[in-house]
C-alpha cells in the first residue's frame, strides 16, 4: 500500500509555484466566503499558511476585485487588525421555486446574503405563463437587490418534476403543460437574459434539510406529500438524482396487476386521493391539510380517525421499500399534508413502518416549511456562483 504522506509529499514536490499560489488563493477565498470578514492572522490559523503568505494571497485577490478591506477595519497604519471580506457585489445568484400556481424568487450577493425577493401567483399552468411569471418576479427581486437578471451569475429553478441532468429537460408531468418541451429551458433562459438551470423541488428541499437538523446524518430520505408526492434520497450528504434525474419521482408511478388492472402506486398519498377517500367516508370537506389537522385532534370523529389511520398506513407502505433498500438514518416528512398531520401522523407512520421493515429509522417532521425548496435552490445557485469566483483565481 502507498504511504499517504509520501504520496502527498510527491504531489507537493511536483507542484509549481504558480499552482501553489492558486491553491493558496482559493483556500483563502473559500474561508472568506464561509466565514465573512476576517483578519490575516485568523485566516492564517484556518488555512495553515504563514501570515506573509496569506497577505500575498489577499493582495492578489484584491487586485482582481474579489476581496477588499472590510468597512470599519483599521487603515494602512493598522495592518495587524485589518479585516478582509469578499466584495459582496462581485456576483449575484438567484433561487426560484416554480409551481403551477405560484413562483417565489430570492436573490443574493456572493456571500449568500439575501438582497431581494418576490413572489406572485400564476393565472394558469401553461409554459408561456410560467416563463412570464418567473421573468416578472425575478425582475422585481433584482430591482430590490440593485442588480438585473442579466447580471445574475447563476439562476436555479426548482420545479415539481424530474429533471434530466444531462439535458435539463423536464419530465412529462400532469398539470405542467408544455414544461417538458425540449425548448422550454432555452425559452426560459432567453426570457431571463441569463443562463438558468432546473432541479427537482424535493431534491432542493433535501439540500435545505442538509443545512438544518438533517445535516448530522450522512444518509436520509425526504418524503413530500401534498398536491404531488415525491421523495429525495440523500447519500453521503448529497442528493442522489439517478442516471436520468428521476430518482424519487414516484408520483404517477404505475404498475399493472392481473386483478386490479393498471393503477398508480403512490398517488393515493396526494391531496386529490385524500379528498376522494374522505368523500367515500362521508366527510364533506375540500381542504386536505385542514382535514388531516382536524382528524388528528383528540376530539375527531370516527370517520376522521379512520381517514388519518388509513393515510398513515399508506405513507408507511410507500416508505417501506426505499427504507429497506437504502437503510437510512433518518426520514424527514414534509409537504402540506404531512405537515398538517403533525406529530400524531408522524407517530402513526412510525408505528406502521415498524410492521413493514426490520429496522425503523428515526422519523421527524421538517421544521423548514414550504420555504425549504427556495432555500435549497438559492443555496445551490450561490454555491455554483462561488465556484465560478474560485475558477477566476489564476496563478
Amino acid at each position: 500500500m502507498e504511504n499517504p504522506a509520501a504520496v502527498s509529499s510527491a504531489r507537493v514536490a511536483r507542484a509549481t509555484p504558480a499552482t501553489a499560489r492558486v491553491m493558496n488563493d482559493r483556500s483563502v477565498l473559500g474561508r472568506l466566503l464561509d466565514g465573512g470578514a476576517q483578519s490575516a492572522s485568523h485566516l492564517s490559523r484556518l488555512v495553515g499558511l504563514s501570515k506573509p503568505t496569506v497577505y500575498l494571497s489577499l493582495a492578489r485577490l484584491e487586485s482582481v476585485g474579489l476581496v477588499a478591506q472590510a468597512p470599519g477595519s483599521p487603515g494602512l497604519g493598522g495592518r495587524v487588525g485589518r479585516q478582509y471580506h469578499v466584495v459582496p457585489d462581485i456576483a449575484h445568484a438567484a433561487g426560484v421555486h416554480l409551481t403551477p400556481r405560484r413562483v417565489s424568487v430570492a436573490v443574493s450577493d456572493a456571500t449568500g446574503t439575501v438582497t431581494g425577493s418576490a413572489s406572485l401567483c400564476l393565472q394558469d399552468a401553461s409554459a408561456d405563463t410560467a416563463i412570464t411569471a418567473v421573468r416578472t418576479a425575478l425582475g422585481t427581486a433584482c430591482t430590490t437587490a440593485g442588480t438585473s437578471p442579466e447580471a445574475l451569475r447563476r439562476v436555479l429553478i426548482g420545479v415539481p418534476t424530474a429533471v434530466d441532468p444531462s439535458s435539463d429537460v423536464l419530465a412529462p408531468t400532469v398539470g405542467l403543460p408544455g414544461w417538458d418541451a425540449p425548448g422550454f429551458p432555452r425559452r426560459m433562459a432567453a426570457a431571463l437574459g441569463t443562463a438558468a438551470r432546473f432541479d427537482n423541488d424535493i431534491n432542493l428541499a433535501a439540500l435545505a434539510e442538509l443545512r438544518a437538523d438533517a445535516g448530522q446524518c450522512r444518509t436520509f430520505i425526504t418524503m413530500s406529500a401534498g398536491e404531488w408526492v415525491g421523495m429525495a434520497f440523500v447519500t453521503e450528504r448529497a442528493p442522489y438524482r439517478g442516471a436520468t434525474g428521476r430518482a424519487g419521482s414516484i408520483h404517477g408511478l404505475r404498475v399493472r396487476s392481473q386483478t386490479a388492472g393498471r393503477f398508480d402506486l403512490f398517488s393515493s398519498l396526494d391531496e386529490g386521493s385524500l379528498l376522494r377517500q374522505a368523500e367515500e367516508l362521508g366527510i364533506d370537506d375540500r381542504d386536505g391539510p385542514g382535514m388531516l389537522r382536524r382528524a388528528t385532534d383528540p376530539g375527531a370523529g370516527e370517520a376522521e380517525r379512520r381517514l388519518v389511520t388509513e393515510y398513515a398506513e399508506r405513507v408507511a407502505r410507500a416508505l417501506a421499500v426505499p427504507v429497506s433498500i437504502l437503510d437510512p438514518e433518518l426520514v424527514v416528512l414534509r409537504g402540506s399534508l404531512l405537515a398538517a398531520g403533525g406529530e400524531e401522523l408522524r407517530r402513526m407512520v412510525d408505528e406502521n413502518l415498524a410492521c413493514f421493515t426490520p429496522h425503523t429509522p428515526r422519523i421527524v417532521l421538517s421544521g423548514l416549511g414550504e420555504g425549504s425548496v427556495l432555500a435549497g435552490a438559492l443555496h445551490l445557485a450561490v454555491a455554483r456562483a462561488q465556484q465560478d469566483l474560485a475558477d477566476r483565481v489564476a496563478g
